[in-house]
This record gives structure tokens, sequence and C-alpha cells, in this order.
């Protein structure tokens, strides 16, 4: 790791955006996609958000987690305070990753209806079901007069 993990303790409001894109290079360099939706994980059962929503979120692969949105919840986690700019980036991407979750649950829906295939062993019975039938029931042909 470069240096250590910046702190909040004097922020200063008026840099907000410098102090933003120092912190999220740290992060960048120091930290990958599982450690953001780490974060995110960390933040939600630090503002007590119930057991449930947790769950459905740590399901989620990290890919889905913009990692920005993961040094931001482990900024604010460490005393952060986010402008009302920063807030509403916050929450309108975590309202998609929400979005997510009801996705997935859908597509885990449609992957467990079952449906009626039919396997290559029963689809070779068929066949040769069917040909032994048109076999057996196919007309005879007169035989040719020359051969006769």
């Amino acid at each position: 790791m470069q240096g250590s993990e910046p702190s909040w303790s004097n922020q200063d409001s008026s840099n907000e955006k410098l102090d933003i894109i120092k912190t999220f290079n740290w992060y960048n360099y120091n930290c990958n996609r599982k450690d953001a939706r780490e974060f995110v994980i960390d933040y939600l059962k630090k503002i007590g958000r119930n057991r449930e929503e947790v769950n459905s979120i740590k399901s989620l692969h990290e890919t889905i987690f913009p990692a920005q949105f993961g040094w931001l919840s482990r900024m604010i986690s460490l005393g952060f305070i986010p402008s009302e700019k920063t807030k509403t980036y916050f929450t309108t991407t975590y309202r998609k990753v929400l979005s997510e979750v009801d996705k997935e649950v859908a597509v885990a829906v449609v992957d467990t209806v079952p449906t009626n295939t039919i396997s290559i062993q029963q689809r070779i019975v068929f066949v040769g079901m069917m040909l032994i039938t048109q076999k057996a029931n196919k007309p005879r042909a007169e035989p040719h007069p020359i051969v006769q």
C-alpha cells in the first residue's frame, strides 16, 4: 500500500472535489472491486440496514458495484461528509444496485422453472421408433418387370 488510508477528521469542504479525486486515486491503487463491494456491505451494516437487504446486496457479483460507490461508502463510514451533489450520486447509485438485486431474483426464478427438455437418449429412441414404424407401414413395391 502507498501511504495510509485517507482520514476525514479534518475535512475541508471547500476542496471536496480535489479530496474525492485524491481519495479515489488512493483506493483505486490500493483496493479492488471485491474490496469496494465489502465497503458497501460494511457501510450498510454500520448504518443499521436490515439483514435481508444486506444479504441481498452481498449476493450480487462485485462487477455490479461501481468502484467509486464502494470508495464513497468507505469514505462516509470513516467520517466523510458529502455535499448534496455527492449525496445525490450516492443515493442514485444505491438505487441502481438495488434494482440489480431485483433483476438477479427475476433471473433466478426464470432459471428454476422446469422445462420439458428431451435428452439425447430419448430423442434417439424416438427417432428409431419412428423409422421402424415407417418401414413397417410402407407398402411393398411391385417387383420390376424386367427383374422377375
